[in-house]
């Protein structure tokens, strides 16, 4: 019994070791076989790889890898695709990306697990290229120069360019589906119509895009100064205020005005100091797109509230008023004129006041302003005032008048017209203060000598010497016709006295100062009813060459004929010829000296004889006095005198300044 138990109590144990030696094994990767099987080009670009991987008992990455080398696809594979998973038999993946065309590549099969890569054998094939990307949509499709755009698609890769037309944009997300890019804002100027998406390999696909255009809507403010700030106010700006540009029209060109600050809606710009239209014209940049912005405001126009009531020449005066543009007297838009014709200088102008003077050579037809007008931009707006021009004479007109004449109330002149090269005869213009120049009134000659000449009633007559003959010719203005008279009868001469008294012309004195030399002193007088000369009187004064009058000073009053002057050195002698007694009587001598080199044309004002030569004087033919007007001072070449509206006028030329006319004023006699 014993022994049975002992028995079976070995054979337990012995039951009991030989299944406590048995141990499990767990699943592994321990025998992973790869195989590299095959490649086939894909019809839409890039390629389909297939390969095989066997005892797989655990999850491992498994794949492909291509190189562009032979026998590289271990150490330097170009791509690399890879999946994840427990996988026993063939396998494939399609690469799209990343393939250049007509390029040979080398692929081979891979797994790995273990921390070690199993490879299959490597294989080759022929790339036709990767396949084109495709944009599904972007957004937002119209946009401003440095927003962000975002694109969305497939088949991107992860190398790829964005282009907006032909300029790369900066990426800032890219995937094979997805990408961010900013829309460029270098170069500057340029506007995008499309984004391209641009593989490496070269395929690629193209959007229609849009920016956005800039549009102003208003200017503030309406009405402008060139104190103001302008504020344009619209959408579509650019938020970096140097990428907007606003030009304003100047003269026949645009010029830049400054950009203070800009948003998307507003920008602010400096304005102008001074505007060269009423409607200003302005060409605004933004977004790379130029548009034209007109008709949003207006100029504020000047206006005067106040004057002084005296002016002197060439003396600052202050002309108070508003909106008076701030720019000096070269600026050509804007002018001051007075009486609405002549131009007034401008020394400094503020909004509120300009600062004139007024030359001496401005014209002027009276001593009195009677308005002050702006010109400005077109606009002209006026001021009635009366300032009084507190000077001795004023000028009127630019003129070559040689002598004048009344007839039938009218004033005409003898006028030189150097742009007609002619004499004319003139009527004196009651409005403009001048001689208007009638091309019908041009005399048949020009041969005239100025120094024989004369008026009477509506005919010029002079003498010209022809042949060695003072020939005498008269031409009727009012019919406009020539006639030869009486030849005169007496010896030849130069520089003789001529004038008309009552219905006659008297003509003599004088000398002839080629060989032989000759002095004369006889006066002939000539009849306009009779076509007759006839000696007057014999000047027994005159007895030598010394005495001889040369080109005198004369004027006729009533009866008598008044002369003086005239001979070598330089004399002042003065007489009287009474045509009613036929006697010639020495009055008070001149209060100068004049030669014979000297023309002047004295004139009748108020029973007084005035005569300009470099100072203004006048001779009272009662009291037989001479007095020297020291305010009146001219170094004219010649200088002639008439009488009009009860002032006097005189005419001069000046070496260097021309021919002109001058008022003068009453008040300084």
């Amino acid at each position: 019994m014993c022994l049975r138990k002992i028995y079976l109590i070995v054979l337990l144990s012995l039951l009991f070791s030989n299944c406590s030696s048995e141990k499990t094994i767990p699943p592994n990767n321990n025998s992973v076989k790869v195989e590299t099987l095959s490649s086939k080009i894909l019809p839409e670009g890039g390629v389909e790889l297939t390969g095989s991987i066997k005892n797989v008992e655990l999850e491992l990455d498994y794949g492909f890898v291509i190189a562009s080398d032979k026998n590289q696809t271990q150490n330097y594979p170009v791509i690399t695709k890879t999946i994840s998973g427990i996988k026993n038999g063939e396998f494939s993946l399609k690469i799209k990306n990343d393939l250049h065309k007509n390029q040979q590549y080398y692929f081979n099969a891979f797994a790995y697990t273990n921390n070690r890569k199993i490879y299959g054998i490597e294989k080759s094939f022929t790339s036709q290229g990767s396949t084109n990307p495709i944009i599904e949509s972007i957004t937002p499709s119209i946009a401003h120069l440095g927003d962000t755009i975002i694109i969305k698609g497939k088949n991107f890769s992860n190398d790829f360019s964005v282009l907006f037309n032909k300029t790369k944009a900066s990426i800032l997300i890219k995937s094979d589906s997805l990408t961010k890019a900013i829309v460029p804002t270098y170069p500057s100027g340029l506007r995008f119509s499309k984004i391209t998406l641009e593989k490496t390999t070269g395929e690629l696909d193209s959007v229609d895009f849009k920016l956005y255009e800039p549009v102003v809507y208003s200017i503030d403010p309406k009405l402008v100064h060139g104190s103001d700030v302008l504020t344009f106010k619209g959408d579509h700006f650019d938020l970096r205020k140097n990428a907007n540009k606003v030009r304003m029209m100047f003269h026949s060109n645009y010029t830049f005005l400054e950009i203070i600050s800009s948003t998307r809606n507003e920008l602010k710009v400096k304005a102008p100091i001074h505007y060269y239209e009423f409607k200003p014209r302005f060409k605004l940049t933004s977004q790379a797109k130029e548009i034209d912005v007109n008709n949003f405001l207006e100029v504020k126009i000047p206006t005067i509230t106040a004057c002084p009531k005296t002016i002197k020449f060439d003396t600052e005066y202050i002309v108070e008023g508003n909106n008076f543009p701030n720019i000096g007297y070269s600026f050509r838009p804007f002018s001051v004129k007075i009486n609405s014709y002549s131009n007034v200088k401008i020394d400094k102008a503020t909004k509120e006041k300009l600062t004139l003077s007024i030359s001496k050579n401005t014209p002027l037809r009276d001593f009195y302003i009677k308005s002050f007008s702006i010109e400005y931009l077109g606009k002209t707006t006026k001021f009635d005032t009366e300032v009084y021009v507190d000077e001795p004479m004023i000028s009127v007109n630019n003129q070559e008048t040689i002598k004048t004449h009344t007839y039938n109330g009218s004033l005409f002149g003898l006028v030189y017209d150097f742009n007609n090269r002619g004499y004319f005869i003139s009527k004196f213009d009651e409005i403009k203060k001048e001689f208007t120049i009638d091309p019908r009134n041009k005399l048949p000659t020009n041969l005239i000598n100025t120094k024989f000449i004369a008026f009477y009633k509506d005919t010029l007559v002079f003498l010209a010497y022809e042949n060695n003959i003072n020939k005498l010719y008269s031409y009727n203005f009012s019919n406009k016709t020539t006639k030869a008279l009486a030849d005169f009868p007496g010896e030849n001469r130069l520089n003789a006295l001529i004038e008309v008294v009552n219905d006659h012309l008297y003509f003599g004195l004088g000398s002839f100062n080629y060989y032989p030399v000759k002095y004369f002193n006889d006066i002939w007088k000539y009849s306009f009813s009779q076509n007759t000369w006839t000696k007057a009187i014999n000047f027994v004064e005159i007895n030598s060459i010394n005495k001889a009058k040369k080109n005198p000073i004369s004027f006729g009053v009533g009866n008598k004929l008044f002369f003086g002057a005239g001979q070598d050195g330089y004399n002042s002698d003065f007489w009287v010829y009474d045509t009613s007694t036929n006697k010639i009587t020495k009055r008070a001598s001149l209060p100068f000296q004049k030669s014979e080199y000297s023309t002047i044309h004295p004139v009748l004002k108020d029973n007084k004889i005035f005569v300009f030569f470099d100072y203004l004087y006048s001779y009272d033919i009662n009291t037989d006095k001479w007095e020297i007007h020291n305010n009146f001072k001219d170094y004219g070449v010649k200088s002639g005198l008439f009488v009009h509206d009860n002032h006097i006028y005189k005419y001069s030329r000046k070496h260097g300044s021309g021919d002109y006319t001058h008022k003068l004023n009453n008040n300084y006699f």
